[in-house]
């Protein structure tokens, strides 16, 4: 697990300095009305937000707290895969070394 954990310590860094650069060089939403009459973007954007139901899905079936999932999953919804690499580091830290209880929750 220690492995796993530092994968994704190494997955944030990495999201938090593209979303720094990002905000840094980026015009935000004015970039976005350009990006929408891109076909390639919106498949981007549908995939990358199936992935964010995928997950959400499995915190749904993994937590016993119906309004921890609900926070969790709209947090995902809003900001994104660095919301999901701090809910894995959490899962990471609560399971204690065991893979079922990662992955299975409540259900392990």
């Amino acid at each position: 697990m220690k492995a796993a954990r530092n994968i994704i310590l190494f997955f944030i860094v990495i999201l938090l300095l593209a979303i720094g650069w990002a905000l840094l060089r980026g015009n935000g939403w004015l970039e976005v009305d350009d990006l929408l009459s891109y076909p390639w973007f919106i498949a981007t954007l549908v995939d990358i937000y199936m992935g964010f139901v995928l997950v959400c899905l499995w915190i749904w079936f993994r937590e016993s707290s119906i309004l921890w999932s609900l926070l969790v999953s709209v947090m995902i919804l809003l900001l994104g895969n660095l919301v999901t690499g701090l809910y894995v580091l959490l899962q990471i830290r609560r399971s204690k070394g065991n893979w079922r209880k990662f992955w299975l929750g409540i259900h392990a």
